[in-house]
């Protein structure tokens, strides 16, 4: 395999950090980045991660592809929503073992939705039924990954879902989204003077 051949140079830099960056639409790029990014931290034994997300979210399959990724990762794992995490960004966030947000971030939980009907398909009862089945299946996956990660119930959930709600951090926090608000600018600035601490 090519050196970093799915990593653009701003993507290979925050490699050397143990930083993964989704800052894009969540799709097949996104799934070949962070693979071989998770392959290549576990090769140099599996340090703690950092996963910053600014995403509006994406393809369900592969997103759910890369929260298996992050969920599986054998060391720690920690989101930190540095602008906004909406929709399937929101569910890969679940996967983290911990879970920020800056002070003025956002995130988005909706039911989901999926590019899967042509115009044929509204006429055919059959297809609709299907098309109806999967999206069922999707959203018991997200209900899942929420109960699983925000102690809410299962009714607080659908509900939420169903409201489509942009959420501020302090909300988010509230309904169990993350587990704490950060200074991210803070936390950068005492980062960099650790760095020149050690030079």
């Amino acid at each position: 395999m090519q050196e970093y051949s799915y990593l653009t140079p701003v993507q290979a830099n925050l490699l050397q950090q143990n930083t993964i960056d989704l800052d894009d639409e969540i799709n097949r790029e996104t799934i070949n980045y962070v693979r071989e990014v998770t392959i290549k931290l576990a090769i140099n034994g599996l340090p703690p991660i950092n996963v910053l997300f600014h995403s509006s979210g994406g393809d369900i399959q592969y997103g759910f592809d890369v929260y298996d990724l992050i969920a599986n990762y054998q060391g720690l794992s920690t989101g930190i929503v540095v602008n906004f995490a909406n929709s399937m960004a929101a569910i890969i966030l679940q996967a983290c073992q911990k879970r920020f947000c800056v002070e003025h971030g956002h995130i988005l939980i909706h039911n989901p939705a999926r590019k899967l009907a042509v115009w044929n398909d509204f006429f055919d009862r059959q297809q609709n039924k299907k098309t109806k089945k999967i999206m069922l299946a999707d959203r018991e996956d997200f209900i899942k990954v929420l109960l699983r990660r925000t102690g809410r119930t299962r009714q607080q959930i659908i509900d939420t879902l169903n409201r489509g709600k942009s959420l501020t951090a302090t909300e988010a926090l509230r309904f169990g989204l993350i587990d704490e608000i950060i200074d991210w600018q803070a936390l950068q600035l005492e980062k960099q003077q650790s760095w020149e601490q050690r030079q």
